[in-house]
């Protein structure tokens, strides 16, 4: 499988993540167990996130038309992507910070999650400098598998959630 291939395969995983869970969401059982506000804050997360990384893997495919040398596209598909990966972050704390007193809110895996995310971000970040070379197309697909592993648990948390419904009275 070459390159585009591979990025255009985790768009597709990243649009099912969000596909389902919206579609979760709306026909799934309320009786959840959680806050409605921690579940609206999954949702919103599994959106945010899986959003991202489809238009993460289309990035560097349609620079690829447009700039240059591969190395540069690299380059500048990486950072862009490090500056939207730390502004979804940004924008994920917002939200953690809204729900962590919640019923519902698992600590434990938004840390989780953050680390994945760092991971990503810190990979982004190496390969915007160009010192992968050679190596900077899997570099990226790394990072960007890492940001799919994060939307891949915020996707089983909103379906876990709906799953899960209050205990009896």
């Amino acid at each position: 499988m070459n390159t585009v291939d591979s990025l255009l395969t985790i768009a597709e995983v990243a649009v099912a993540f969000a596909g389902f869970s919206t579609l979760a969401s709306l026909i799934g059982n309320r009786a959840s167990r959680d806050d409605r506000r921690v579940d609206a804050m999954r949702l919103a997360n599994v959106v945010t996130s899986s959003l991202l990384v489809v238009a993460l893997a289309f990035l560097p495919v349609l620079l690829l038309d447009f700039i240059g040398p591969d190395n540069i596209v690299w380059m500048v598909s990486s950072l862009i992507a490090a500056v939207c990966a730390i502004l979804a972050a940004l924008l994920g704390r917002r939200r953690k910070i809204q729900a962590q007193s919640l019923p519902g809110f698992s600590a434990r895996t938004y840390y989780f999650g953050i680390f994945l995310g760092l991971i990503s971000i810190a990979g982004f970040a190496i390969n915007a400098t160009g010192a992968p070379g050679v190596y900077s197309h899997k570099i990226y697909q790394g990072a960007l598998l890492l940001a799919l592993a994060v939307s891949g648990i915020q996707f089983s948390q909103v379906v876990t959630s709906l799953l899960e419904s209050k205990p009896s009275k």
